[in-house]
């Protein structure tokens, strides 16, 4: 309904405006309505010219003839209001397809997008204020005469149309000409948009170009009247339109270049700007998505975004992840599958398909990624096409960061993050425990006859357990606690701001967790088990982070020597709690591993 009455709304003026024409067309000998001398052709065409080359130049915006109304009192003199009504429509389309054709030459875009429809609207409302100039202009000029003296013989200066050029006619088609076209303008924006505030100094800004040119054109028509007078062509008025409308055109044609260079210092700007938040940026895999997607928004619209990462999957295997980010902003695993063309758009547009954007990331000449950009082709610019592709090499580099920042922090093998990520969490931890009070245990984990299973199935085999263990524990650990591969086949968790006993429950938890994995190899299943070992801080003593981790592995090495698949807490001097409540000692009684504090020297 709402396009409907778009389309109403922009082709009424050319409707009503072509009834007018045709009516006064058939309407007989009246000179002030629609008879008009006749004009040689050539004048005819060069006022036509002059009207779309000096309607090109409208640096106050809007959607008049602008400057191109210098030509239309030498055309209503020349041609009367029919023939100057068909000028100025004729002149506003070709002025329209002018622009546009200045625009393609630029890199900047089309202000005006939907077409003939929009032009037949600016044509039809050339074509009725013409007419209601026309109107006005005969009006006052007989009012003038009537005022200066009740039948007296028109000067030699003013034979033309309804008796010529003089002040009072010009300055009354000037306000005919602004008051139909300001009427028109309202009706159609109420019509459109009958909730938005109308800004008189935004609609009376365009037409104030409107009314120099027309004053400019006066004024030359004024310079070609005696030529008139005396039966001949107006040769000077038509030389000094075409001279002003080639002015026009060149002025025109240095505003777009001055906006296109504008604009590409603004979009260099944009780049450079993006490098500068890339290179301040930290990284994880999680988020690369969002700051990519984030950052070719702000040089393309688009509707959906898509980012494959080629990662290394151990093996010399490549391992490709993806994940997609539509209109919501939240992010998904996988693909996008947005439908096969763009939702509909205010106004009168044609349907069209998605424009899918594809671009590779690479470094070096090796391929890292690739980004998807589903757009809606009615809505981007070709020069945003032209930044994305400035800036694919600065997302290139940044996901080569990203992904070295990445290798830096997790174990290339099982994707959990290296030894010295946790050592360096458990150090601040400790430290805050030390200086403000708090809890704080670790976790040792082992995979239990880990040598077997690479000596029975081979070492491939083994790395498949390691990663099923790490991924089970990062699976069913808290959120905020650390994972990390420690070394080997074993494992560390650090549980802040939590004690012994709870510690002693999450390291169950994950035991069964472990225990439920069945692992196929070569028709055989595999049984996986871990044990586990758990220190507290402050409930032991310990004078460094690594004291705290060697309690914790105290505790698994003797899990592991009362039969492995169990978890154990360490409580110091030998003792050890089972997930039961049961307290055994380590065999040979009660010297722990950790020398006991000394208070006293």
């Amino acid at each position: 309904m709402s396009s409907r009455r778009h389309l109403v709304v922009s082709l009424a003026p050319a409707a009503l405006a072509l009834t007018a024409l045709v009516v006064l067309e058939s309407v007989p000998g009246d000179e002030t309505i629609g008879g008009a001398p006749a004009a040689a052709a050539w004048l005819t065409l060069s006022l036509l010219i002059s009207m779309a080359a000096a309607s090109l130049h409208r640096p106050l915006g809007g959607s008049t003839l602008g400057l191109g109304t210098a030509a239309l009192p030498l055309a209503l003199l020349v041609a009367g209001p029919v023939g100057a009504a068909w000028l100025a429509a004729a002149g506003y389309a070709l002025g329209g397809i002018g622009r546009r054709a200045l625009r393609q030459l630029s890199p900047t875009a089309p202000d005006e997008r939907r077409g003939l429809v929009r032009l037949a609207e600016g044509a039809g409302r050339a074509a009725l204020a013409t007419l209601g100039a026309a109107w006005l202009w005969s009006l006052a000029g007989r009012w003038g005469d009537a005022a200066r003296q009740t039948g007296a013989a028109v000067p030699a200066e003013r034979i033309g149309w309804a008796g010529g050029l003089d002040w009072a006619s010009a300055t009354g088609g000037a306000a005919g000409y602004l008051l139909v076209f300001a009427l028109l303008i309202v009706i159609a924006t109420r019509i459109r948009r009958p909730h938005q505030r109308l800004y008189p100094f935004h609609l009376a800004a365009p037409l104030l170009l409107d009314l120099a040119g027309w004053t400019f054109g006066a004024l030359v028509a004024a310079a070609g009247s005696h030529e008139v007078a005396a039966g001949s062509e107006p040769a000077v008025a038509a030389a000094l339109l075409g001279g002003f409308a080639l002015l026009t055109l060149e002025a025109a044609r240095l505003g777009l270049l001055q906006v296109a260079f504008e604009r590409r210092a603004v979009d260099l700007e944009r780049v450079s700007q993006a490098s500068r938040r890339m290179a301040a940026s930290g990284f994880g895999l999680a988020g690369v998505a969002v700051q990519i997607r984030a950052e070719c928004l702000r040089v393309i619209e688009a509707d959906y975004f898509q980012l494959e990462l080629e990662l290394d999957g151990g093996d010399n295997a490549r391992d490709t992840k993806s994940w997609w980010i539509g209109p919501d902003g939240a992010i998904h695993g996988g693909a996008p599958m947005p439908g096969p063309s763009p939702p509909p758009l205010p106004g009168i547009h044609r349907r069209r398909s998605w424009k899918v954007i594809e671009r590779e990331l690479e470094i070096d000449g090796r391929r890292l990624a690739r980004i998807r950009l589903w757009c809606d082709p009615r809505r981007i610019e070709p020069g945003q096409v032209e930044i994305l592709d400035q800036l694919v090499p600065q997302l290139g580099a940044w996901v080569h960061r990203a992904l070295l920042d990445r290798e830096a922090r997790e174990d290339p093998l099982t994707g959990v993050p290296v030894r010295r990520l946790l050592e360096r969490a458990l150090a601040d931890s400790f430290a805050r425990c030390r200086e403000t009070g708090g809890t704080l245990s670790v976790l040792m984990c082992d995979l239990d006859h880990f040598k077997k299973i690479n000596d029975t199935f081979g070492h491939g085999t083994g790395d498949r357990a390691l990663k099923a263990v790490a991924q089970a524990l990062e699976t069913h650990r808290r959120e905020g606690d650390t994972l990390a591969r420690y070394g080997g086949e074993e494992f560390a968790v650090l549980l802040d701001r939590t004690g012994g006993g709870e510690a002693l429950e999450v390291a169950e938890r994950l035991r069964e967790a472990v225990e439920a994995l069945v692992l196929e190899e070569r028709g055989r299943s595999i049984e996986l088990r871990i044990s586990l070992g758990v220190a507290a801080f402050p409930e032991l003593w310990a004078a460094a982070p690594g004291e705290l981790l060697a309690l914790a592995d105290e505790a698994l090495y003797e899990a592991k020597r009362r039969g492995r698949n169990r978890a154990l807490l360490n409580l110091g001097q030998g003792r050890f709690r089972t997930v039961q409540g049961k307290v055994v000692e380590r065999e040979g009684g009660g010297e722990g591993s950790v020398e006991p504090p000394r208070i006293f020297a």
